[in-house]
Order: C-alpha cells, then structure tokens, then sequence
C-alpha cells in the first residue's frame, strides 16, 4: 500500500474527514461519468460549449479543473446538450457509502 492510501486510511478515521471526502469523490466521480461520456460520444469540448452556449474555456474547466463545483443546473445543461440522462435514486445510505453512486450504462 503506497504512503498516500496509508496516510488516507487514517484520515478516513477522522468522521469529519471521511464525509468531506465522500462528499468531494462523489461530486468528482460524477463530473468524471459525465466527460467520459462526451468523450464516447465523440463530442469536442468546443462542440459541446455551443450547444450550451458557453464559452469552450468555461465547459472545459467544469469537466476538468480540481475544484470545479458545477450547479445543478450546469449539470442539468451539459447533459442535455449531450442527449443523455441521468437518472436518481433516492434510498437509505449504507453505512460509510458515498452520497452518490454513479453507474454508466452508455
């Protein structure tokens, strides 16, 4: 196990930690299910911006800057501009389970 896991391991110990990161990975993981799908779709960046009429720049850093923190309705918009959905469900959490679950079915 690399020094990095170990060092998260412990600090996922600490509760406040742990949910800051969940919160963080499922917004992360999200955003990343959305690119791929672009990227499968064969839609450019440049592309997707005009359907959203944005600028490339603002699209391109809500799909890959660090701290990007997308809206709903931003998210609302990059998936209709790619012809996808998505699709929720609400149900009790398990126990140490991240808030959002995304499974691509593209």
């Amino acid at each position: 196990m690399s020094r990095f896991h170990q060092r998260l391991r412990k600090n996922l110990e600490n509760e406040e930690f742990a949910a800051g990161y969940r919160e963080m990975s499922a917004e992360l993981e999200l955003i990343q299910a959305i690119e791929a799908a672009r990227e499968k779709l064969h839609i450019s960046k440049e592309d997707l911006a005009t359907r959203m009429n944005k600028r490339r720049e603002a699209v391109s850093r809500v799909l890959t800057a660090d701290d990007a923190n997308p809206t709903l309705d931003t998210i609302t918009e990059l998936l209709a501009a790619l012809g996808i959905t998505a699709e929720i469900t609400l149900r009790k959490a398990v126990d140490g389970e991240a808030p959002i679950k995304v499974v691509t079915a593209l």
